[in-house]
């Protein structure tokens, strides 16, 4: 039998605010590769801008490690700075609410 990961196999996608990076280009991302609504994308853009970074969502390691090269693809395309990175959850739990839920 396979093992399952449990939920301490998952990891964050965190996203980091920087004073370089455009608005709309940070909620046109959100939007198009997290496939989150434009208030959606407003709030969460909102959280990150408040609190210098923000989780965007947890998500098995295969999962978030194409979410990220997604991002980091359009962010570097665009010639933008912002940073996204993975994060074990560090004790946090699959339950605890992200970014995006509150």
């Amino acid at each position: 039998m396979r093992e399952v990961p449990s939920k301490a196999s998952h990891v964050q996608i965190v996203f980091f605010d920087d004073d370089f990076t455009p608005w709309g280009f940070v909620t046109e991302l959100i939007g198009s590769v997290f496939s989150k609504t434009k208030d959606e994308a407003e709030a969460f853009a909102a959280l990150v801008n408040k609190h210098g970074r923000a989780v965007a969502g947890v998500y098995p390691p295969l999962v978030a490690d194409t979410l990220l090269a997604a991002a980091q693809e359009r962010i570097k395309s665009a010639g933008h700075e912002l940073v996204i990175a993975l994060e074990p959850l560090g004790g946090h739990t699959a339950d605890q609410a992200c970014g995006f839920c509150g």
